[in-house]
C-alpha cells in the first residue's frame, strides 16, 4: 500500500492524517504490485506433422502472481528445421509468436515431410579438338513446389581423352530458392554427378595406290593421305613409313602398307584412334618393244657328224636388266 491520494492511481495530492479537510473529499488508495511474489504459470506447445498431432509440451515460468501473460523467449521451445527426421519446420499458429503469451494459451508448431528431389549434373561428350569443354547445367526430378527453383554449382572440365572419368562433372553445392528466400530445408536433396567425355579422333592413314609401267626395276610409292576426322589444329603425325614394292606385272597387286607411324611434338597418342589402310601397287608392261633376234650362220667341212650353231644376235632396245 502506497498511501491515499486525491486522484486516481496516485495522482493528485497525498492525503495523510495531517491534511486539512475543508470540504468533502474522495480519496483513493494507491497500490503498487509486489513483483517479488511469483507463481508458476504455463502455456502449451503442440507439434503437428503433416497436419496430424504428434506431441505437446508445457512451458512454465515463474511470473508475478497476478500476471495474465508469460514473456516469450526463442529458447522456450524447439522450432528447429530438423526436429523430426525427414520433416522440416513449416509454420506456427499464430504465425507470429507474441512477446507476451497469454497464460494457458496453445501455440501450434507445424512440420511437413521433406520432398525428395534429385538434382543431376549434365553428362556430355565431345570429339577431341585440343580445347577444354564443360557443361554446368543440371536437371531436377519432379517435385519442386510452385515458385521454387534450384541454384546449383557444377564443376567439371575435360580436354583430353584421359580426362574422361565417371562422375567428373561434380555438383559442389545445391540450394532451392523461392524468390530471395532459401527453402532448401523443405527438400531431401540427392545430388548426382554427371560424366564429361572426350572421344578420340578417328583417323585413317591411307597408303597411296599407284600403277607402274614395267621397267625391270623394283618400284615403290611412299605417299599417304590422312583422313577420317583428321588431326586437331596444330597437331600432327610423324615418321609415317609406307612399305611396298613391285617389280613384275605378274606380282600385281602388291599391298602398299603403313608399317610405322608416330606422333608429332605436343600430340598425345591417347587422343587418337589410328587406323592404317593399305594401298595397292600394280604394274603393266606398257607398249610392246620391237625386238629382232637373228640366228648366226654356221659353215663346216663335211666330216660325217651333225653340226649346229646356237649363237644369235638381236636388234632393238631391251629394258634395263633384261
Amino acid at each position: 500500500f502506497d498511501g491515499w491520494f486525491t486522484g486516481k492511481n496516485g495522482t493528485g495530492s497525498p492525503f495523510t492524517n495531517e491534511t486539512d479537510v475543508e470540504r468533502n473529499l474522495i480519496v483513493y488508495a494507491k497500490w503498487t504490485p509486489d513483483y517479488s511474489v511469483t507463481d508458476e504459470k504455463t502455456y502449451t506447445v503442440q507439434y503437428y506433422k503433416d497436419g496430424e498431432f504428434a506431441e505437446q509440451e508445457s512451458v512454465s515460468k515463474a511470473v508475478w502472481v497476478n500476471a495474465d501473460t508469460i514473456p516469450y523467449a526463442k529458447t522456450d521451445f524447439d522450432m528447429s528445421a530438423n526436429r523430426y527426421p525427414g520433416y522440416t519446420f513449416d509454420r506456427t499458429d499464430p504465425s507470429e509468436i507474441p512477446e507476451e503469451i497469454v497464460v494457458g494459451a496453445v501455440i501450434k508448431v507445424y512440420y511437413v515431410k521433406k520432398i525428395d528431389l534429385t538434382v543431376t549434373a549434365a553428362s556430355d561428350s565431345w570429339m577431341y579438338n585440343g580445347e577444354a569443354h564443360s557443361n554446368n547445367t543440371v536437371t531436377t526430378s519432379e517435385g519442386l513446389k510452385t515458385g521454387d527453383y534450384v541454384v546449383a554449382t557444377v564443376e567439371g572440365s575435360v580436354t583430353n581423352v584421359g580426362d574422361t572419368e565417371t562422375g567428373n562433372n561434380v555438383i559442389t553445392s545445391v540450394r532451392v530458392m523461392n524468390g530471395e528466400t532459401d527453402v532448401t530445408d523443405q527438400y531431401n536433396i540427392t545430388p548426382v554427378n554427371g560424366t564429361l567425355t572426350i572421344n578420340p579422333r578417328q583417323v585413317t592413314i591411307t597408303a597411296g595406290s599407284k600403277e607402274f609401267t614395267y621397267t625391270g626395276e623394283a618400284q615403290s610409292y611412299g605417299e599417304f593421305v590422312i583422313g577420317g576426322d583428321g588431326m586437331a589444329d596444330g597437331e600432327s603425325l610423324a615418321n609415317v613409313e609406307v612399305t611396298g614394292s613391285i617389280t613384275y606385272p605378274s606380282e600385281s597387286p602388291v599391298a602398299n602398307e603403313i608399317t610405322n607411324y608416330g606422333f608429332g611434338e605436343g600430340t598425345r597418342e591417347e587422343n587418337y584412334t589410328i587406323t592404317p589402310v593399305a594401298g595397292e601397287l600394280t604394274m603393266t608392261y606398257g607398249d610392246e618393244i620391237e625386238l629382232t633376234v637373228i640366228a648366226d650362220d654356221g659353215e663346216w667341212v663335211y666330216d660325217g657328224t651333225p653340226h649346229s650353231q646356237g649363237t644369235y644376235t638381236y636388234g632393238g632396245n631391251l629394258v634395263s636388266g633384261d
